[in-house]
């Protein structure tokens, strides 16, 4: 789901980029369908999609009318790393590919702000998993970006604790979608292809 901070910042960010490049996110342009749409079938895409055009309509002041969303949903494109088999088979479905993640979720670092957690809550330690004290701090940061709100989650941790907790989160991005494995980003050339054959094309004389 996408919260409405996130819906606010995409038409924020529909309205700066309009602004920035007026002859190509124009209204014209639009109604002659030479802007295209596209978004994965994942919710929140479809949502920030709607969300970035919303923030159009109410550049080109249409506050009063409700604006007519097109767009495609194109997963081969957009999500392509979910149909590529050395992904899946290699990073996805692999045991192995995040054995790093695993051992630092096991380590010194994690070990000992379990303890500190379960202290502070006046639990046993081996009652608290990774897993539950991760998911408090994901509840602390979440209601301070999203509402503003100092969450009751926020007071187990101190900032030591979040750059672990940080780390941990980069750590697995890094072997799963970024960096680690070569076919990560190797799994992102067709989308990357397409942009610049389209930008290419725009860019010829005709």
């Amino acid at each position: 789901q996408l919260v409405m901070k996130g819906r606010d910042d995409l038409r924020f960010l529909a309205r700066r980029l309009a602004t920035l490049f007026p002859s190509l996110l124009s209204e014209e342009n639009m109604r002659k369908g030479k802007i295209r749409f596209a978004s994965s079938s994942k919710h929140r895409c479809v949502s920030s999609m709607e969300a970035f055009q919303d923030g159009l309509h109410q550049h080109w002041s249409h506050q009063d009318s409700p604006p007519v969303y097109r767009h495609e949903v194109d997963d081969e494109l957009m999500r392509f790393f979910d149909r590529c088999h050395g992904f899946v088979e290699g990073v996805e479905n692999n045991r192995t590919a995040l054995i790093e993640v695993e051992k630092f979720k096991h380590g010194e670092e994690m070990e000992a702000l379990r303890r500190r957690t379960a202290e502070k809550l006046g639990l046993h330690f081996h009652r608290l998993t990774p897993d539950l004290v991760e998911a408090a701090f994901f509840l602390c940061t979440y209601e301070l970006s999203i509402k503003s709100l100092h969450s009751p989650w926020c007071f187990l941790f101190d900032e030591s604790d979040a750059k672990v907790l940080e780390y941990k989160s980069d750590l697995k991005n890094f072997w799963k979608r970024s960096y680690g494995h070569v076919i990560n980003s190797l799994s992102s050339c067709p989308l990357f292809h397409h942009i610049f054959r389209t930008l290419d094309k725009a860019g010829r004389p005709r």
